[in-house]
């Protein structure tokens, strides 16, 4: 999309490709921090998953989630604040490619946070078993809103709207986010309610109970 929208703009077609090549390089490195934090995580969580421990299981998830709130939070702050600055790590080039670069890092990654968070809680889901909804999550940023709004709003808008697909897919990504955590919240709850209720039996109670469920 940039090759196609790129010549109708003021910055050409490389301005915007050798801009968008390095913030995509900065952003692999902080969703790679993001990921090993999660993945630090995810054997604890899955094995107390398994333990029935469902509240240690909240306690890792909670200060994976925190983590990934730091980093998110000092990366957003970064690229909002002083993008030059990691320009300049790159090289320096003209004003116009200034400009272009500090664009897309104060557009394109301005939903970095929320990023952060949604991969954490994609790997979260797959640590306590569940691989479908794990993969929606992972794919919805990337694949499912980020392609779509790429091309709709470079259609629209040329190489500078298109930028506002990155935060506009992380927003809704977030949201789907909000929507399973908190099913699989809801469903842990119950089964953690059902271990309480079963533990507080007499051993008689339980094993009809359990005789019952046969």
């Amino acid at each position: 999309m940039i090759v196609l929208q790129g010549p109708q703009s003021p910055y050409g077609a490389d301005i915007p490709l050798s801009a968008v090549g390095i913030v995509m390089k900065v952003f692999g490195i902080v969703i790679a921090f993001s990921v090993g934090i999660a993945v630090g995580g995810q054997p604890v969580i899955g094995y107390n998953y398994g333990a029935g421990n469902f509240k240690r299981v909240f306690s890792v998830y909670r200060l994976v989630i925190l983590a990934n709130i730091a980093v998110g939070a000092i990366s957003m702050l970064l690229f909002e604040c002083c993008p030059q600055v990691i320009v300049h790590l790159f090289g320096s080039e003209s004003d116009l490619y200034n400009e272009y670069a500090n664009l897309c890092f104060r557009i394109y990654l301005g939903g970095i946070l929320l990023c952060c968070i949604q991969k954490a809680s994609s790997i979260f889901l797959q640590a306590i078993g569940k691989p479908v909804k794990a993969t929606v999550l992972s794919l919805s940023r990337d694949v499912v809103f980020l392609v779509p709004g790429v091309v709709i709003l470079s259609s629209l808008f040329g190489v500078t709207g298109m930028l506002w697909a990155a935060p506009v897919a992380d927003v809704l990504s977030f949201l789907l986010t909000i929507l399973l955590i908190g099913m699989e919240s809801k469903s842990i709850r119950r089964k953690e309610e059902s271990e309480e209720c079963k533990s507080a039996l007499p051993l008689s109670a339980v094993s009809s109970v359990a005789v019952e469920e046969v």
